[in-house]
């Protein structure tokens, strides 16, 4: 399914644990994908044409419509990754990274702070697994156990 979509980047979450809806799937033993586009979340035309064309390709993949022809062909070779680790923030504050999106992590290497604007305490955030950052926190607030980072590796 993911490939049938035509993204750059597949990422296989092996975990059915958690409240999102491909865990809810995985623990039912249901196939599911979450599609990610980053950016923020921005609908610009061509970014709403891209995750259409992308649904179209699914639903085409299994079988739901017919193959159509104003449908953008995949263009990008998949390459797939496997999840290895999730860095949380310990606490609420204001998070400054040091390690962004596609750096190359190794487990324990500082790739940030969250500092309390309170009481000016500061938490060094560091990376839980060796791969490279697929996506990470960008706005500058944090509640405690937001997801600051995901890391995962090739998938060999």
């Amino acid at each position: 399914m993911a490939h049938a979509v035509g993204y750059e980047r597949v990422l296989f979450g092996r975990n059915a644990e958690g409240g999102n809806s491909h865990a809810a799937a995985a623990r039912l033993g249901i196939p599911a994908i979450l599609i990610e586009s980053g950016q923020l979340g921005e609908r610009d035309p061509a970014r709403t044409r891209n995750l259409l064309d992308g649904l179209y390709r699914l639903l085409h993949h299994l079988g739901v419509v017919e193959e159509s022809q104003h449908v953008a062909p995949v263009t990008v070779q998949p390459r797939e990754w496997v999840w290895t680790g999730a860095v949380e923030s310990p606490a609420t504050g204001l998070w400054y990274p040091d390690a962004t999106t596609g750096d190359e992590v190794t487990e324990g290497q500082t790739i940030g702070r969250v500092i309390d604007p309170a009481d000016g305490s500061e938490h060094k955030i560091t990376a839980a697994a060796t791969g490279r950052i697929l996506y990470g926190m960008n706005g500058l607030t944090v509640a405690s156990g937001a997801e600051l980072a995901a890391i995962a590796v090739p998938h060999t």
